[in-house]
């Protein structure tokens, strides 16, 4: 009977060349690796910069095209301004004018008496058919009136009234066919108003 004997070999240790073989190859895949990681980075560089770069550009744009706008907005707001601002400057100018041109009428009015008499003078003939007149104005007034009533017009009932509240260099003239009011404030008002619709129509400004 033949017996077979297993004989156990033992694994024969690498050589001091294939180690340094082995180290090498290592060292060469490090390399690659390395090398392509490095062109990675590069590249990712590249791309973060060239995004930060459009980001930035298209934040400028976008920040300029608020600035245009807001430029643009506060301009017209500036015009807006400035036109109300012009606009009631012109218009107080206009009724300054018009306050200034009433007080110094009415001064001239109340040193010259014989302004109001002409006015009464000129329209008692219309009233000479009239039985009975009634002339009302300022207590001042009323001997001058009383004086040129006498005088012109001697055949006419008149009766005259004191009436304080009337103003100087104003009557009031009361007969069968009417009332008619020697004013000069009212005719004044009459003008202004007109001014006022003509100034206007002109300007396109505000009408009072």
């Amino acid at each position: 009977m033949t017996h077979r004997v297993k004989t156990a070999f033992a694994p024969t240790p690498p050589t001091e060349e294939l180690m340094r073989n082995q180290l090498a190859a290592l060292s060469n895949t490090k390399n690659i690796y390395e090398q392509e990681i490095k062109k990675i980075r590069s590249e990712l560089a590249v791309k973060l910069k060239t995004t930060r770069n459009s980001i930035k550009k298209r934040a400028n744009v976008n920040l300029q095209k608020q600035i245009q706008k807001l430029q643009v907005e506060n301009l017209k707001s500036i015009e807006i301004k400035y036109k109300q601002v012009a606009e009631q400057a012109e218009q107080d100018c206009f009724e300054l004018a018009i306050s200034l041109a009433k007080k110094i009428i009415g001064e001239s009015i109340e040193n010259c008496r014989s302004n109001l008499k002409d006015r009464i003078k000129s329209i008692l003939p219309r009233l000479s058919l009239s039985r009975k007149i009634k002339i009302a104005a300022h207590p001042t007034e009323i001997p001058s009136i009383h004086e040129l009533c006498h005088l012109n017009s001697p055949q006419l009932a008149i009766d005259l009234v004191a009436d304080s509240k009337i103003s100087l260099g104003n009557a009031r003239i009361e007969s069968a066919s009417g009332a008619v009011e020697v004013s000069w404030e009212a005719h004044f008002e009459s003008l202004v108003d007109l001014l006022k619709r003509h100034h206007t129509a002109q300007t396109g400004g505000y009408d009072a």
